[in-house]
Order: C-alpha cells, then structure tokens, then sequence
C-alpha cells in the first residue's frame, strides 16, 4: 500500500515536471509586451536594444510600447500574469513609494533580471584642496556646514546618492536644491556648489576637461568605463555603492517557465559581445542575473533608501 503510494507520487512528480518543462519549451506563442517611459530616455533604449536581440531567441516579436510613466505600474499590475505583459524601469520605480504614497506595490511585481547597472561619481570642484574621499571626509569633519553639494529634485538620485555620502561619512554637507541634476550640475562646474555624486556619464567630459576633479566611482568594484578612478568602498566609504539599475519586470505570479524562459534568452542578448559593447558606449555595464539576485539586490538597495530618508528627514512635500 505505501509502495504504491510513494509509487504514484512519484510518477505524479515527473508529470509535474515534464509539464513544466513543456510550457516551458512552448512559451511564448505570441507577442511579449515591453511597457516603457518617455521614449529616447536610457531607460527606452536599453529596453529596445534587448528586445530586439531577444525576439529572434524567443521565437516571437518583442514588441516595445511607450505609455506615460504614471501608468505603467497600474497596467503591469492589472495585467495577466501569463509573461506576455513586462515593464522595464529603473531605480526610481521602488524609491519613489518610500518617499510617497504611490497606487502601487512593489509586491504586485517580481523582477526577470537586472538589464544594465550605471556607476555615479563622486566629484568636487577643482577649487577645493582634496584629492580623495578620505581627503574630503577629514575636509569636511574640519570645516563643518561649509561644503555644499548640488542635487535636484527631493528624493532624486544626486540628492539621495549624497544624503548618503553625508550619512556615512558622518559630516554635515549642506543641501543646495536644483530644478533638476543637469543645472546641479552646471552650479557644480561654475563653483556655484563644491560637491556632487550624480551618475557618470554626464560628467566624465568635464573631467576629462579638468572642470571637475573625480575622487571615486561607487560601484562595489573598479569599472571599465571608469578605468583609473578608485572605488568609495576603497577610498574611505566602505559598502558604499550607489548605481543606478535599469530591471525588466513581470506581474507578481507570472508562472516559473515563463520567468525561466524570458530570463534565459534575456541573459544570453545580454551577454552578447556586441551588445555589452554598445552598453558600455552609452556608459553602463551589463548585469543580466537571476531573478532571484535581482530581488535580493532591489530589497537591499530599498532598505539602504529607506533608511537615508528616515535619517536625513527627506519628504516629498
């Protein structure tokens, strides 16, 4: 009696698994939906680039669709969780909730993989006498109140990515608040404010021009795109990694074959030559993990928010 029992389970077991696989092998047989922002935006490009590479792989079109930002997470959330219906947003989309109420959850999604990782940079102008981040930290801990830094808007990367440097570091770096990053970073140049950590592509031609001096990129490792500038986490700050992530999701309950399967394709786009080269000129670098990785570093990186804007009092009025 129990022989046959454990018998049946098992062979129920296998079913369940050939099944699997089968759904699988057949996903998809349709159109895969990519929902993205405003297009020409790194966010659109990025979901472009991979969609075209992915289509021939799954054996279906993927078709990218640009919807108002506001919109997309109450479509992804609302849509069937079947892998047809997917949305590529970057770090913003699971901040913003902890700075405001938003009409979502990031409960109702789960993440397909990370697409691309851009390091920011920790800059000072030329004007101020350090050379390193430890040169700044003891800089600042001697002349408190006296530095500024640049950011824009409440909640928006320059500002957080500095709120934590401040935090860390232990100084008191004063707040001076832009429209938006680019003109914080025209006050950066004229000296108008001595200190910026923003993302690196803007400003690598200003250093490259002496405009601005880079004391450290804030990944966890040296970049390729940065070759040469030390690491925060070696330079002063360690665990200080601030990056800005581009993640392809699904709605919550999209079934394990079909996160399998888009993942699998999207990873091997990913890690094609051609592609993490045409990355790397737009000044990022590829991930393309698993689901599971991606999750892990999204909450990690949620908690580390959290705790900035609790600490730092930073509200969205």
């Amino acid at each position: 009696m129990h022989t046959r029992f454990i018998m049946t389970c098992s062979a129920l077991a296998a079913m369940l698994v050939a099944a699997g696989g089968s759904l699988a092998q057949n996903y998809p047989t349709k159109p895969v939906r990519v929902l993205t922002g405003t297009p020409g935006t790194s966010v659109d490009i990025a979901a472009r680039i991979v969609g075209q590479g992915a289509s021939p792989l799954l054996g279906e079109p993927v078709i990218v669709e640009n919807r108002p930002a506001g919109l997309i997470p109450d479509i992804l959330a609302k849509a069937q969780p079947d892998g047809y219906t997917t949305a590529v947003a970057a770090t913003t989309f699971w901040v913003t909730p902890l700075l405001q109420k938003t009409n979502y959850d990031m409960k109702d999604f789960t993440p397909v993989t990370i697409l691309t990782s851009a390091p920011n940079l920790i800059v000072v102008h030329p004007s101020v006498p350090v050379k390193s981040v430890k040169e700044l930290i003891d800089y600042a801990k001697a002349n408190p109140g006296k530095l500024n830094y640049g950011s824009g808007p409440i909640g928006g990367g320059a500002h957080l990515a500095a709120a934590l440097l401040a935090q860390r570091a232990g100084v008191n770096i004063v707040r001076v608040a832009y429209a938006d990053s680019g003109p914080a970073l025209n006050g950066t140049l004229s000296g108008e404010v001595q200190v910026m950590v923003w993302s690196a592509g803007p400003m690598v031609p200003h250093i490259a021009s002496g405009k601005l001096r880079a004391l450290a990129v804030t990944t966890a490792k040296p970049t390729p795109l940065l070759p040469g500038i030390p690491t925060a986490n070696d330079s002063g700050l360690p665990g200080f990694e601030v990056t800005t992530l581009v993640v392809l999701f699904a709605p919550a309950k999209t079934p394990t074959p079909a996160m399998t399967r888009l993942n699998q394709e999207i990873v091997k786009v990913l890690n094609s030559p051609d592609i993490k080269e045409r990355f790397l000129g737009m000044g990022v670098e590829v991930v393309g993990d698993t689901s599971q990785d991606a999750s892990t570093r999204i909450r990690d990186e949620t908690e580390t928010w959290a705790k900035v804007i609790k600490d730092s009092g930073v509200k969205v009025e």
